[in-house]
């Protein structure tokens, strides 16, 4: 498309498949166009960090640095503040842009400010030495097979660098595994053997008809197990 007068592009609400990101790098360079990404909840009203144009390639990856009036923090299992670069945690952030707390009916709108402008985002994260942010997970999306603690989301990125989409859940200690190409499913057993110590007893790879998305990109887990192509359960 030629748009003369666009001046910049931002990108929020999710994590930015790696190769879509590096194509919309290349069209902006192209077109003179500067690319924003950045991370927020709706909670804080939503944005809290910014990736500014000039390290998006410096920093690929990054959700950038807290917005003006923000600040970034991150927390170990324990809410005990890390301090050492590159470790991973809980990110927490604090600003005046925090909602007040949840409301579940209409006498809780009179306890005024329960959150205290503090937010505990769920994500999980890391900050290097040049004090950027990387998100690398979900505090919620972590298994545990025989003693070995993986990351669900890292898996699935891991395996989008090879070309194809995969899907990561888990049930009790085994790990379930959704694919749209059968053709992989010989290829991913020997692949989470090798790399993660996972046998066949604690895997099950399922083949589905497609990977269910709402408006906005991100996967229903909910309703993966639904569109399993049967014969391959």
């Amino acid at each position: 498309m030629e748009l003369p007068y666009l001046k910049y592009v931002t990108q929020a609400g999710g994590k930015i498949n790696q190769n879509l990101l590096n194509e919309f790098i290349e069209i902006s360079k192209k077109k003179k166009i500067k690319f924003y990404v950045m991370y927020g909840q709706t909670e804080a009203s939503p944005r809290m960090s910014i990736l500014k144009w000039k390290f998006i390639e410096r920093k690929i990856g990054s959700i950038g640095k807290p917005l003006p009036g923000g600040k970034f923090f991150i927390y170990d299992n324990k809410n005990k503040l890390i301090k050492k670069k590159n470790s991973i945690g809980e990110l927490v952030y604090t600003g005046k842009n925090i909602m007040l707390g949840y409301a579940e009916n209409i006498k809780d709108l009179q306890k005024g400010n329960l959150a205290n402008k503090k937010l505990f985002t769920g994500d999980l994260a890391k900050k290097d030495k040049d004090g950027f942010y990387y998100i690398t997970g979900r505090k919620s999306r972590y298994i545990k097979i025989l003693g070995s603690r993986l990351s669900l989301d890292e898996i699935e990125q891991q395996v989008k660098t090879m070309g194809f989409e995969c899907v990561c859940m888990s049930k009790e200690d085994s790990l379930q595994v959704f694919i749209t190409n059968s053709n992989k499913k010989k290829f991913l057993e020997n692949y989470f053997s090798k790399n993660f110590s996972i046998n066949k007893t604690n895997l099950s790879i399922n083949i589905v008809s497609k990977i269910p998305k709402n408006h906005d990109g991100k996967i229903l887990y909910s309703k993966l197990k639904n569109i399993v192509i049967k014969g391959h359960a």
